[in-house]
């Protein structure tokens, strides 16, 4: 028997605009389909149809993007008023000794005013750090203005005077601002941390000002296994995702052309125009549904994750390794190195080293170590990431969380 009987989730959006979206929709899917009380409390847009289908009660701000809102935008990223008092009424209404509240996102419009109100109502708080906002300003750990992994001390001095941003150093101000407020509400919170991956957990846990309690809860995949053989001769590789410089497509093209290997590209951003005018030998596909990237992977040799920046989970190389059964040729600094080394399941390359990236390609192209890697692949237990295995790790924590009272 559970401690709990409600979870209120929440996040920015309450339809799918990104792993966190999506992860926190299904979730509280899920939890209202096995006969819990589950609200979803959001600002952004419509509900996703599958929450109304399973029954979750819906609570909408109807505010918009911070960062399309000018003055009353900024002001609204800083402490937005309305959401606050929103989920203070919602709060009002319910039990913190059976309650739970989990936080997925909150920097696009609710802003970290709905931590304010939590602390007040005296309920538990589990936030899930799908990135790195609870201790970076920009949310990435990284440095957008000269494109590299920032090794500065988060919210340090020497951060704030360091411009970082991918737009300019006004917004750097901004977000500092930001994020000295956020920081201020969270030590009044102590809220409980999940984190989605080891790697993400070394890089953010030293930086945390508050105590409370930290949890491992390894992000789902949300896609069937691979049941069938595997054509040898596929040999174009694979790179799907935002086409900005920290994922590293420019490097996956240039690796490509180099070794003069058949690639494909799978995907949109800033980027695009100028790789496809630069790389007419590589196939750009643009944005693609979920459906048809699973298609384009069944017929690909393997799945690249090129990125120079500190991903905390590595989605596209897990749904490809689990949906297409495709080795995995992956960058050092990613969170899916480690288990990609462990299990035997592709090619680990020097983040940022085109010549290195050449050559764990290259070496993908002899059959008996594709045949070894796909084999592998077909092999290995990914149940940990499936959906029902991390409600259940949800559920545990929500326990633990709610027998503390």
């Amino acid at each position: 028997m559970s401690n709990f009987t409600t979870v209120i989730t929440i996040c920015d959006r309450p339809h799918i605009g990104g792993g966190a979206s999506k992860i926190a929709i299904e979730t509280a899917s899920a939890l209202a389909k096995m006969g819990l009380n589950s609200y979803f409390f959001s600002a952004l847009g419509d509900p996703d149809p599958a929450l109304v289908e399973s029954g979750v009660i819906c609570v909408n701000c109807g505010q918009g993007d911070v960062l399309n809102g000018g003055v009353s935008g900024a002001a609204q990223g800083v402490w937005n008023r309305r959401s606050e008092l929103a989920l203070s009424d919602l709060l009002g209404q319910l039990n913190p000794e059976t309650t739970v509240v989990h936080v997925h996102s909150w920097t696009h419009s609710l802003s970290s005013s709905i931590f304010r109100a939590i602390e007040r109502r005296g309920f538990k708080c589990l936030i899930t750090a799908h990135e790195y906002f609870l201790v970076c300003s920009n949310g990435g750990l990284y440095d957008y203005v000269n494109q590299c992994n920032c090794g500065i001390a988060p919210g340090s001095p020497k951060c704030l005077l360091h411009n970082c941003d991918k737009r300019s150093y006004i917004q750097k101000l901004y977000r500092s601002v930001r994020f000295s407020v956020q920081d201020h509400v969270l030590r009044a919170l102590h809220p409980a941390v999940a984190f989605v991956s080891d790697s993400s957990r070394r890089l953010i846990e030293p930086y945390l000002t508050w105590e409370a309690k930290r949890f491992d809860c390894l992000n789902y995949v949300d896609a069937n296994k691979f049941q069938h053989g595997f054509d040898s001769d596929c040999k174009a590789y694979l790179f799907v995702g935002r086409l900005s410089p920290e994922k590293g497509c420019d490097l996956f093209c240039e690796a490509a052309s180099r070794a003069g290997l058949d690639a494909i590209v799978i995907g949109d951003g800033t980027e695009l125009k100028k790789l496809s005018d630069s790389y007419p030998d590589i196939k750009f596909m643009g944005a693609l549904s979920h459906d048809e990237v699973l298609s384009v992977m069944g017929r690909s040799r393997a799945i690249v994750m090129p990125s120079v920046c500190r991903e905390t989970f590595g989605l596209v190389a897990y749904e490809a390794m689990i949906a297409a059964g495709l080795p995995c040729i992956v960058s050092d600094v990613g969170d899916a190195a480690s288990f990609v080394t462990s299990k035997g399941l592709g090619e680990v390359f020097s983040a940022g080293s085109t010549e290195s990236l050449s050559s764990a390609m290259l070496n993908m192209l002899n059959p008996d170590v594709y045949s070894r890697y796909r084999e592998a692949v077909e092999k290995a237990d990914f149940s940990c990431l499936e959906k029902t295995a991390y409600v259940e790790r949800l559920i545990s924590i929500y326990d633990q969380l709610i027998a503390e009272h």
